[in-house]
């Protein structure tokens, strides 16, 4: 079979960053975790999206046919999968019942988060306030086991990685009758589930769904850390079970420091972690992921920089590929202050001391004003930069000029083009890009879609 073309490759990472930065905006509580845990976008392993419980694999050829708001369902579900230890926790139970139990925990709680599970999904005001642990034990004292179907040599062919024993299931049942018994039932499995009681309510529609028919698609998500299967998948710098733990015992702690700054703890009464409130995602943050994938989608975050861990952020250490160029185009008709420039200019510095970059800023409004150049290890001052206000803005130049001399070396680039998007936008566009809103911007409905739009807060100016 033929692997997914370079194009449409690039797609399928543009839109899984694009899904990250919207799951820290809209779920604010989750943006260290999505941050944190390293994404790999390849052909291979995995028929749809997977987690070891450190590193989530995403297959491009899936998410080429999913919507925006069914990718961030996918990472969202992935991510908690890894939040929650799934993989580590099974233990010697049956895989394919394990994998529900857990997606039923999963569900109840991103609705608690705002998300929509559309029809099909596993989703049960059954599994509130219930571990997967829990759940699973309910499965299996209802589970049946399944006949299996004559292989291609006409012998019974045996089921797939179940692992663990069937407990109390009943027996005698083929897969056509699980089914139209309206049983969880998939191929080469030897046992069969029903569902538990359907909610009525399938969560908010705002924050992002999950793909359709998602139990046929995401059970069977969880890869053992240990399966061999992924070493080609792996970095050489990957932590090891020990340290995936650490990490994200870590990352849970903070979720819940987030929702109960905002004046939600979550408890085994509660069970939801809902929004009360919109804590702010820090910018900068967004910005460096956007700047870091450009480098190498599939870097390693660990051992992490040290330089950066202050801050709560896992950065790569020194080492990887850098980009070719950053270009930072500014907005000159009165868009972007001094001091929010400023900010601007010192964030894109802090990235270029991890992974030294060419920089070049390019001021214009309703046409290229000035372009000026730093070399690798030069440091931009900002006061060199005139911002000039007043007058119209075109943003088609600075793209064309980015499109013929910005990656003329054959280097990756990327563009940053602060402004409050009030101008002509061109109609399509090849180069990654992230608008930088002012405060006072235009909506973001009004930005490209090919672009990842993020606004400055009113307090940052």
């Amino acid at each position: 079979m033929p692997g997914t073309s370079p194009e449409k490759l690039a797609a399928a990472r543009e839109k899984v960053l694009k899904a990250r930065i919207a799951i820290c905006l809209r779920t604010p509580y989750l943006s260290t975790a999505i941050l944190a845990l390293p994404m790999t976008v390849k052909d291979g392993m995995v028929p749809t999206a997977a987690t070891d419980g450190y590193r989530i694999y995403v297959n491009p050829a899936f998410v080429e046919g999913l919507t925006e708001d069914e990718t961030r369902g996918l990472l969202a579900h992935e991510l908690l999968h890894a939040l929650w230890e799934h993989p580590s926790r099974r233990m010697g139970r049956n895989a394919f019942v394990w994998n529900i139990a857990c997606d039923y925990a999963i569900n109840i709680f991103l609705t608690d988060f705002g998300y929509r599970i559309p029809a099909g999904g596993l989703l049960s005001e059954e599994a509130r306030d219930k571990t997967a642990e829990e759940i699973y034990r309910e499965l299996m004292q209802n589970a049946v086991e399944v006949e299996a179907r004559p292989g291609a040599n006409g012998k019974p062919r045996r089921g797939g990685s179940s692992g663990g024993r069937s407990g109390g299931a009943r027996g005698g049942m083929t897969p056509d009758e699980a089914q139209g018994k309206g049983l969880i039932v998939r191929e080469g499995e030897r046992l069969a589930v029903p569902r538990l009681p359907e909610s009525d309510s399938k969560g908010s529609a705002e924050a992002g769904t999950l793909p359709a028919g998602s139990e046929e698609k995401l059970s069977g998500d969880l890869v053992d850390p240990g399966d061999p299967v992924l070493s080609g998948l792996r970095e050489p710098g990957d932590p090891d079970r020990a340290e995936v733990r650490e990490i994200t015992k870590g990352l849970r702690r903070q979720v819940v420091a987030e929702a109960k700054s905002a004046g939600k703890l979550p408890g085994k009464d509660e069970g939801e972690i809902a929004a009360a409130g919109k804590p702010s995602v820090d910018w900068r943050s967004l910005l460096r992921m956007f700047l870091t994938d450009r480098v190498k989608t599939d870097w390693s975050l660990y051992p992490p920089s040290k330089r950066f861990l202050w801050q709560g952020l896992y950065m790569p250490s020194v080492g990887v590929p850098a980009l070719g160029r950053i270009v930072l185009a500014i907005d000159t008709s009165g868009s972007m202050t001094e001091r929010e420039l400023s900010q601007i200019l010192s964030e894109i510095q802090g990235f270029r001391e991890t992974f030294p970059s060419r920089l070049t800023v390019v001021e214009a409004d309703a046409e290229i004003q000035k372009i000026t150049d730093f070399d690798t290890f030069d440091e931009p001052d900002f006061r060199r930069f005139r911002i000039h206000g007043g007058g119209g803005t075109d943003f088609r130049p600075v793209f064309k000029w980015v499109e013929e001399k910005g990656t003329e070396d054959g280097s990756p680039c990327a563009l940053i083009y602060a402004t409050d998007g009030y101008g002509t936008f061109p109609k399509e566009s090849s180069v990654p890009t992230f608008w930088l809103m002012t405060p006072s911007s235009a909506a973001e409905d009004q930005f490209p879609s090919w672009g990842i739009c993020v606004k400055l807060p009113e307090d940052d100016a």
